[in-house]
């Protein structure tokens, strides 16, 4: 893997991603299965971490393209001073930055082919692991197969949380259809396999702004509340990463 010549994002990133994060990242309408909301139980921070990221509270947001993610992160990032990362913002400030490897993904991307899991797993580490200071992070978006979530849990750590926004599909727009579907087949295993650890948690999307993002202090109230339990399970190896891409949303 090529290494950044950022190395961990420290103050770089510090600059960047916060402004980023507040726009909505390129979302469409979409739909994502997923089981019931409620506080989470999960293993402590310190247990999970596999390299030297940081080890305050990482939760996972995800959810099909139109689920208000990226809204949410905001407002999530305003009441709990937690650091948004997205995948799709961490790659457009490598590309920014001039870096090698921000070389090489401008390339993959003006070519139209997707960024590897295994650089998308680097920025997100360097970025956890710069910002030493941070309450907590939210990692919008990712991961979204199976694949990522081994990269991820090897080579980073295992989320303390995962929380996934449910809509129902109602658009009539064949592309959008095909979006949620993608989303949908690909995404399930990821979703039974936090569901498995006892790490997920569901959300009705279909409602206000407002009213989801109540459900959501709830849920982070309640699973901030909970004393951490020792980590059970170790991360699975990482398996065909070279090969793995990772779509921007």
């Amino acid at each position: 893997m090529q290494q950044s010549t950022m190395g961990a994002f420290g103050s770089k990133a510090a600059a960047v991603f916060p402004e980023a994060a507040t726009s909505p990242v390129d979302e469409e309408v979409g739909a994502v299965s997923g089981g019931k909301g409620g506080a989470v139980q999960g293993a402590s921070a310190a247990d999970n971490t596999v390299r030297g990221a940081s080890t305050a509270r990482l939760v996972i947001i995800l959810g099909a393209p139109g689920s208000g993610k990226a809204a949410q992160c905001a407002k999530l990032r305003e009441m709990y001073g937690y650091t948004h990362l997205s995948t799709s913002n961490l790659l457009r400030a490598e590309v920014a930055a001039g870096t090698d490897l921000g070389k090489q993904l401008d390339a993959v991307i003006k070519s139209g082919e997707l960024a590897a899991t295994e650089d998308v797993v680097q920025l997100l580490g360097n970025a956890m692991e710069g910002d030493v200071d941070a309450v907590g992070f939210l990692v919008e978006g990712f991961p979204r197969t199976m694949e990522q979530v081994e990269l991820f849990e090897s080579q980073v750590r295992i989320p303390d949380q995962v929380i996934v926004f449910n809509t129902e599909e109602h658009s009539d727009a064949e592309g959008h259809t095909k979006r949620v579907e993608n989303f949908k087949g690909k995404t399930q295993p990821v979703l039974d396999h936090y569901s498995q650890k006892g790490l997920l948690a569901s959300i009705n999307a279909q409602q206000a702004t407002d009213d989801v993002f109540a459900e959501v202090v709830k849920l982070f109230n309640a699973s901030e509340s909970i004393e951490d339990v020792p980590a059970t399970s170790s991360a699975p190896a990482a398996a065909g990463a070279s090969g793995a891409e990772v779509e921007v949303e």
